[in-house]
């Protein structure tokens, strides 16, 4: 990813997560995790404009449910 979107949020599982608005396999935006504790990075979702919405814009924020949420700026399939 490319281009750093929004802050980090540390999640109630002890990582750090947050969005990249450019960049990714189709270069609309990532969704990564940093693990503090053993240092590693990994991209957990490359968005794609037409299924998932791309260009993520804010911060994610962790629901009660304990799932992580954000608003993209472009695409998404309508659901009806």
């Amino acid at each position: 990813g490319a281009n750093p979107e929004g802050g980090l949020v540390r999640a109630s599982d002890g990582n750090l997560y947050g969005m990249t608005k450019t960049g990714g396999s189709s270069g609309y935006g990532t969704i990564y995790r940093i693990n503090p504790a053993t240092n590693s990075f990994t991209v957990l979702k490359h968005l794609n404009n037409t299924t998932d919405g791309g260009e993520p814009v804010g911060n994610l924020v962790e629901g009660s449910d304990g799932f992580l949420y954000g608003i993209t700026n472009s695409g998404g399939a309508a659901k009806g």
